[in-house]
């Protein structure tokens, strides 16, 4: 059994002015301090007790760490939550005067819209998905948006079963008229979709839905859309940049597969 000690004598211990480096092995002794008092008072009194008795700490973390490694659990009071029946301190109190006055300007008052909402009347927007594919979408209500494919088969064709897309006949998707319009499941669209072949060609060819594809996916390239990164010359600049990573890639390949033949 190892160390026994008593939390009655911890007051009589003096405090060491400067802590040691912990060694890298915990001490039998630190493992009694935790099983005794880790389950009731937590790591960081746990770790003050080891920084008294031992001359250095282990850290909270590390304290907790090692503890779960014992199995040991904390069961104590929960800190940094909101216990049951707490009043908040400003509970019923109003902002002073002079303070409301001085946030007035910055206040969203009452029926107040965002900046950017559309009038009334426009209510077809244009938006870009993930590919840089412009889609159409329907305003229903205050800040609620449909694909407006989706809104116009459910208004003159019928209800839209769950596990189902509305894709266009012809491929375009500015091209929102019933007559273009048709269901398909989510897993025929995923099989009609992925073409290993097609993808090969779409990344060895580097064409500009790939690099703006890239950009948005690796690169954090957001709220650009496929034209105006062509516009703005971005398109070629991303792609030199991707041809460059590939080809100093290329190059550190062949020289790690070199030094390993000649190995």
């Amino acid at each position: 059994m190892g160390l026994q000690i008593h939390v009655d004598a911890l007051p009589a211990v003096s405090k060491v002015e400067v802590m040691e480096t912990a060694p890298a092995k915990w001490l039998e002794v630190e493992e009694d301090i935790l099983r005794k008092w880790y389950e009731r008072n937590g790591s960081d009194f746990c770790d003050t007790v080891i920084g008294e008795l031992m001359g250095w700490k282990r850290g909270a973390r590390n304290v907790m760490q090692k503890a779960w490694k014992l199995g040991l659990r904390y069961k104590g009071p929960r800190r940094g939550v909101f216990k049951k029946g707490l009043v908040p301190f400003n509970k019923g109190r109003k902002m002073p005067a002079e303070l409301r006055e001085k946030c007035a300007p910055t206040m969203f008052k009452k029926g107040q819209k965002p900046h950017n909402t559309k009038p009334e009347g426009e209510d077809i927007s244009i938006r870009y998905d993930n590919r840089g594919v412009a889609v159409l979408h329907k305003k229903i209500a205050l800040g609620k948006w449909v694909y407006l494919s989706r809104y116009n088969y459910e208004k003159y064709i019928g209800k839209i079963p769950k596990g189902y897309i509305v894709t266009y006949k012809d491929g375009n998707t500015m091209n929102c008229d019933p007559a273009n319009l048709v269901l398909m499941s989510r897993a025929d669209n995923a099989r009609r979709n992925y073409s290993r072949d097609k993808y090969t060609a779409w990344h060895n060819e580097l064409t500009d839905e790939y690099v703006l594809w890239y950009q948005q996916r690796y690169r954090g390239a957001e709220g650009i859309d496929l034209e105006t990164a062509r516009a703005n010359g971005l398109i070629d600049i991303w792609r030199a940049e991707i041809q460059l990573k590939r080809q100093l890639k290329k190059v550190n390949n062949n020289e790690k597969r070199n030094k390993k033949t000649s190995e």
